[in-house]
């Protein structure tokens, strides 16, 4: 029986009586039932319906009738005798029994019955009175449950009386009552069979099977309360022999000479704890009364951890084991021992810091060598006291630890002892006092008052990154050596012949420092510094200069093209830049002319375009893919140091083609036709390669006073035909014809050829 996990219907007797019936190695039968009228002295048949059952009157319910309270029934042989141990399922059930008392029968393997008892009652309350002292509180528990009149009566629940909450409240105390007898009964074999809770029959032979009833012992008339019967059978009269007590008893060290067991039982609700010194033969008990434990988890829980503290007389190993009580009265087999080391928990008490001495033995330098002489006094001192060791604190030099100021543990004896400081600033200091176990007491906390007269060294590493979107100036340095850095202070100038300005306002306890400039201001750069002070206020010398470019929102000036051509070896272009003073890089771009996005070619310093050309002209030569479609276009765009961009370059378009000439074998022949009075030009060549590819002819024509030739006209290519009628009487011209391919590709040029009109043009035919 599980007790005290809560006073709630849960905590019902059935809960406590459903382990008992677990402990049992015997087969259990339901449904037998009384529901007689009378006195009832008819012996029932073993595994029949009891008397009275089939005349159950059901008129007086309304739906489903009600099922009745249970007598839970277990049995336990010994070989001398057999114990039947039994409760009811509820209170109630409990106060009717009590009042009309039980009727034991039992079965031999020959069928015989024997009536055991008849109206089987607890004793009277003279007669538990009579039995047992005032003082024997168990039994007090027991009979005062029966006959008391502790329970909460309406009027004095937390509750209205008469609402669900005090009805509730009011059965919770039914039922704890109920699990307090049966665990009383648990306790007392004596007080069990008092109780009416317990028979022990003793007229049994050795090795017979058994079987047993119990049923209530009558009815009132017009009673509805049901309460059934209960058959155990099969019950061999052998000895009883304990099963093994398997609980995990573990253990932990929780306090000075405390050892806290811990076990976990599923069934039983009170247990003994033994201890004995490791290699002795006897056991201690060391719980004087039963010990039921308070239980932690909730009801819910399948794992039931039960937890004892016990209090050892002093260090050494000890050896535990534990029992349970069980339904019957008996404990159960010991557990497995378990074996527990305890040690020496107690701290020895603290010594008394008196006085702390800080001496500089080099008068030229005092910060060289630092030595702190530390005398205490310790009124009580333990047998087992191990040493001192004092302990130093301060936050930048020990984290959240206390520092050993020796590298070992001073005798027990020393009172006093000089150690080094050097590099320490001020902090707190206790003496230590260490027994042989380990345990630590403490001196109360002193100030060890170390003056510093070190400045730091100076901050390494400044540097800055600047941003022209909002004009500021984000400045880092690295921490110096030293650990007793308190602060920072930056100082700047416009130039390094200037005097220096606090930057600052306040301490700046960072590496790092936000300025805001002006960005119109006539001066380039600007020029920082920075130094660190400690807590001492010692202040250290200023980091080298750092020179810095202010941020310009001024775009500089927009790149221009000043001349391109392109030959079989690029396009080749000069682009003129702006010669502004913070003229950083330019950025080239290129792209097809049926693109949208750009693609970076080539990034151009400033450095690099001046030493190039002092002028600021960058000279370009780019050789893309070949690309007879679609010309290139250039654009190229210009950056100061503040990454502040100018307007893009005007696009420069150009195509890079292939421009080889094919081998066609053009012949021209021309003739004049007086007849239609004009010049007649035709040509011939060779098959074109890749007839797939479209051309066309170009006829290139020179007149009189021309001094080169010029495109006159184009044909279809099933056109190889040109007629001129531009040339006057007596008037000569030249032409050649070229093949034109749509990709972009020519032919040789055909021979040129050239052709007269004549002088007076012949009478036209009638």
């Amino acid at each position: 029986m599980k007790i005290m996990k809560g006073l709630s219907a849960a905590f019902a007797a059935t809960c406590a009586f459903a382990a008992i019936t677990a402990v049992a190695s015997v087969g259990s039968r339901t449904g037998y039932s009384f529901y007689g009228g009378t006195q009832n002295d008819t012996i029932p048949t073993a595994g029949k319906m009891l008397p009275g059952e089939v005349a159950q009157d059901t008129t007086a319910f309304k739906g489903k009738p009600y099922e009745g309270s249970d007598i839970m029934l277990t049995a336990r042989a010994y070989g001398d005798r057999i114990v039947l141990r039994w409760a009811p399922s509820d209170y109630a059930a409990w106060m009717r029994l009590n009042l009309i008392g039980y009727n034991i029968y039992r079965w031999d393997e020959k069928n015989h019955c024997d009536t055991l008892a008849l109206g089987l009652k607890p004793k009277t309350l003279e007669e538990f009175r009579a039995k047992y002292a005032p003082n024997d509180s168990v039994a007090t528990i027991g009979y005062g449950l029966i006959y008391g009149d502790n329970l909460k009566k309406p009027t004095e629940t937390r509750e209205e009386p008469g609402s669900y909450g005090s009805m509730l409240e009011m059965y919770d105390d039914q039922v704890t009552s109920l699990a307090f007898a049966i665990l009383a009964s648990e306790w007392r074999q004596d007080l069990a069979e008092d109780m009416a809770m317990r028979f022990v029959d003793r007229n049994v032979r050795k090795g017979a099977r058994y079987t047993y009833i119990i049923q209530p012992a009558r009815r009132f008339e017009n009673d509805n309360m049901f309460i059934k019967g209960k058959e155990v059978s099969n019950v061999e009269n052998k000895p009883y022999v304990p099963a093994p007590y398997n609980v995990g008893l573990t253990d932990s060290i929780t306090g000075q000479l405390a050892v806290t067991l811990y076990w976990t039982d599923k069934h039983n609700s009170s247990f003994e704890i033994e201890r004995r010194v490791a290699g002795t033969q006897e056991w201690r008990r060391v719980n004087s009364k039963p010990y039921m434990p308070m239980y932690k988890q909730d009801l819910d829980d399948k794992d039931e951890e039960v937890m004892y503290v016990d209090n050892v007389p002093q260090p050494g190993t000890y050896e535990y084991r534990v029992m349970a009580h069980d339904a019957f009265g008996d404990t159960t087999a010991p557990s497995e021992t378990l074996t527990v080391k305890v040690g020496d928990m107690k701290p020895p008490k603290g010594p008394t810091i008196t006085l702390v001495n800080i001496d500089r033995p080099d008068e030229t330098d005092p910060t060289k060598q630092i030595f702190a002489t530390i005398s205490w006094e310790k009124d009580t001192v333990e047998a087992d006291l191990a040493g001192f060791l004092p302990l130093y604190y301060n936050e930048r030099f020990t984290g959240n630890d206390w520092k050993p100021l020796c590298e070992k543990t001073l005798p027990a004896d020393a009172r006093e002892v000089k150690v080094d400081v050097t590099g320490l600033s001020t902090g707190m200091l206790v003496m230590a006092a260490y027994d042989e176990a380990g345990n630590v007491g403490y001196s109360m906390p002193v100030q060890l008052r170390i003056s510093d007269m070190k400045a730091p060294d100076a901050p390494s590493n400044l540097r800055a990154e600047v941003s022209a979107d909002d004009g500021t100036i984000t400045l880092r340095w690295d921490k110096p050596a030293d650990d007793d850095v308190a602060y920072y202070e930056l100082a700047y100038a416009n130039d390094t012949t200037h005097h220096f300005l606090m930057r600052n306002q306040g301490q700046l306890k960072d590496t790092m420092f936000v300025d805001t400039v002006q960005m119109t201001v006539n001066q380039r750069f600007i020029y920082y510094k920075v130094r660190a002070v400690d807590y001492s206020n010692n202040t250290g010398e200023f980091s080298p200069i750092l020179q810095v470019e202010r941020p310009h929102i001024t775009p500089p000036t927009q790149p221009h093209l000043d001349s391109a051509w392109v030959d079989n070896s690029g396009i080749h272009m000069d682009w003129v830049t702006g010669l502004d003073a913070d003229m950083y890089y330019h950025r080239i771009y290129r792209r097809l002319e049926n693109s949208s996005t750009w693609d970076l070619i080539a990034i151009v310093t400033a450095e690099d375009v001046l030493k190039a050309s002092p002028d600021g002209v960058i000279h370009l030569t780019d050789k893309p893919q070949t690309n007879n479609s679609y010309y290139y276009e250039y654009m190229v765009v210009s950056f100061n140091r503040s990454e502040i961009a100018s307007e893009p370059s005007l696009i420069f378009s150009a195509r890079f083609a292939d421009f080889t000439e094919a081998e066609l074998g053009i012949k021209a022949v021309g003739t004049y036709d007086p007849v239609k009075d004009e010049a007649r030009l035709s040509w011939e060549h060779k098959a074109v390669d890749g007839k797939q590819t479209p051309y066309y002819y170009c006829v290139f024509r020179k007149g009189k006073d021309e001094a080169d030739y010029t495109f006159l006209c184009s044909t279809e290519p099933d056109m190889p035909l040109h007629t001129d009628q531009l040339l006057s009487p007596g008037e000569s011209a030249s032409y050649y014809v070229v093949v034109r391919f749509t990709d972009g590709r020519r032919s040789q040029p055909s021979n040129k050829v050239t052709i007269t009109a004549p002088a007076k043009a012949p009478s036209k035919a009638k």
